[in-house]
């Protein structure tokens, strides 16, 4: 985008990228619901508590199913991508 000399070429690169947030924004949050949704599952509080005591990979005991949340590992709807990859 800087380096292009066309003002046309910035101008849609600008609008480009300003344009992809509310896009990106929406599958972002469903990642950190999934991803939160799983850490709870496994006993944690959250991603962040599962992190922070090296929980990821781990099970703790209790953990329904040995850990495993099939559910959110398939798309929730036709032609939706996992959150969990």
């Amino acid at each position: 985008m800087r380096v292009a000399e066309q003002e046309a070429v910035r101008r849609s690169c600008y609008q480009g990228l300003r344009s992809i947030g509310p896009f990106v924004v929406e599958r972002f949050i469903a990642i950190v619901k999934a991803r939160n949704e799983l850490a709870r599952l496994c006993g944690f509080e959250d991603f962040y508590d599962m992190k922070v005591r090296g929980g990821a990979g781990r099970v703790r005991a209790g953990c329904p199913g040995g850990c495993r949340a099939a559910a959110l590992h398939q798309p929730k709807q036709p032609g939706a991508h996992s959150a969990m990859v």
